[in-house]
């Protein structure tokens, strides 16, 4: 097991470079401000977002679950021009499939910050079929 720690707050600059664009022919970034772990079968990211700050543009090549440790308003904006918004409470846990490219806006008036888990376990597929979504 590894241990990483990229940085705090905003500062991308921080995670490293073999992180971005995991996924063959993507330029995407991460799923998260911070990465607080990995191993082979996990990623753990911590996501902190200021009102109306935006996550990266990224996708989850695997299935995750994020649990919310500071609520809020917030906003799904994926790269084919879908919008979901979201209301989520403390403690809130989801998981998700795989998915498409997206990022995350911060709609409400305070911090929102939530823990981002990837299942890394198996290796992504070499095709991308169209993903599931929940």
């Amino acid at each position: 097991m590894t241990q990483m720690e990229t940085g705090s707050g905003h500062g991308h600059e921080h995670i490293p470079e073999e992180l971005r664009g995991k996924v063959p022919g993507r330029h995407y970034g991460t799923a998260g401000t911070k990465l607080l772990f990995e191993d082979e079968r996990t990623r753990v990211w911590l996501l902190e977002l200021e009102p109306e700050d935006a996550s990266e543009w990224h996708e989850h090549p695997w299935d995750y679950v994020f649990v919310v440790d500071n609520p809020g308003k917030v906003r799904l904006e994926y790269e084919d021009g879908e919008i979901e918004d979201q209301d989520d409470h403390l403690g809130d846990v989801v998981h998700r499939r795989r998915g498409k490219p997206h990022r995350l806006v911060n709609k409400g008036n305070h911090p929102y910050r939530n823990v981002v888990i990837e299942f890394i376990g198996q290796r992504p597929p070499q095709s991308w079929p169209p993903a599931e979504t929940d």
